[in-house]
């Protein structure tokens, strides 16, 4: 006669979940890495003004100036004043590098910040007819401080 035992016949398809339970926690450590990046990058608090503060006694500035009695602008290269008309020209004239298609000399932008966009407009436009590969715009920091 044949003896029972207590414990059930030992099955005979046994499925290992020691690989299943560690690739699934790898993914649960990539989502909570990734999680948190991704939450990093939407709190980013941008400056004031951006880029860095450069001198603009460099290079060649233009001053586009507020007239108080006529309320129109005034364009001023190097102290004489220009009519933004034959600013191009003017610019092809005093920088021949232009006609390479390089820009060696600097130029800044010195705009009245009580003047309207399409008064700042048409000297921007003229600057890139002329060929200007970078125009610097100057701004005054949040500091009080400023490039002169």
């Amino acid at each position: 006669m044949r003896l029972r035992s207590l414990q059930p016949p030992p099955a005979t398809g046994k499925i290992n979940v020691t690989p299943l339970i560690d690739v699934v926690m790898v993914l649960i450590v990539f989502y909570l890495m990734v999680g948190k990046l991704a939450s990093d990058q939407s709190r980013v608090q941008l400056p004031a003004a951006a880029g860095t503060q450069t001198q603009a006694d460099k290079g060649l500035i233009l001053n586009l100036a507020l007239d108080e009695q006529s309320g129109a602008a005034r364009l001023t290269m190097e102290g004489a004043e220009l009519p933004p008309e034959e600013l191009a020209t003017t610019l092809r004239a005093r920088m021949p590098e232009l006609e390479r298609g390089v820009q060696q000399t600097p130029v800044s932008l010195r705009a009245d910040k009580r003047l309207a966009y399409a008064s700042v407009a048409p000297v921007v436009a003229a600057c890139r007819e002329a060929g200007l590969v970078s125009l610097r715009l100057v701004t005054v920091s949040n500091s009080g401080g400023g490039v002169p």
